[in-house]
């Protein structure tokens, strides 16, 4: 259920209630009526959901002579919102690494097989949804190098 106000001559939906109480303004988390006997949740509020993906360049290198998959990790983090959180890992651009966690909000990467000398790039993006339906995201840029013979 949405709640609406009238303002500037338009319905409206709200997005975040406040009240005074012993003089100090507060934020209302839920809006509940007392309908039928039962106390019913008719509206939740959530601070506006974020996020952001660490590191946002991330790296991996090998020594091989011979082609191998190269592993990097990231990790997404929320702000705001309302858990519980759902998290989509997705790419963007570039090349198919696997995420070993799709639903996760941290996981490893490992890159196509690359020989020596080869380098993989691509960007991948978290898609993080709350428990209210909002939704944010943030990406990472994954650069995966097998630098051939061990130095």
């Amino acid at each position: 259920m949405t709640i609406s106000v009238h303002r500037a001559g338009a319905l409206r939906p709200l997005k975040a209630l406040r009240g005074k109480h012993l003089g100090v303004v507060r934020r209302f988390r839920t809006v509940k009526v007392r309908h039928g006997g039962a106390l019913r949740t008719v509206a939740t509020f959530a601070p506006p959901l974020t996020a952001s993906v660490s590191p946002s360049t991330a790296t991996g290198r090998s020594y091989s002579n011979f082609p191998v998959s190269v592993l990097t990790t990231a990790a997404c983090s929320v702000v705001g919102g309302q858990a519980p959180f759902a998290y989509s890992w997705a790419k963007v651009s570039g090349a198919t690494f696997v995420v070993t966690s799709p639903s996760s909000a941290s996981t490893y990467f490992n890159s196509p097989p690359l020989g020596p000398g080869q380098t993989a790039q691509a960007i991948y993006r978290c898609t993080v949804t709350d428990a209210l339906g909002q939704t944010a995201q943030g990406n990472v840029n994954l650069i995966a190098t097998n630098h051939g013979e061990n130095p």
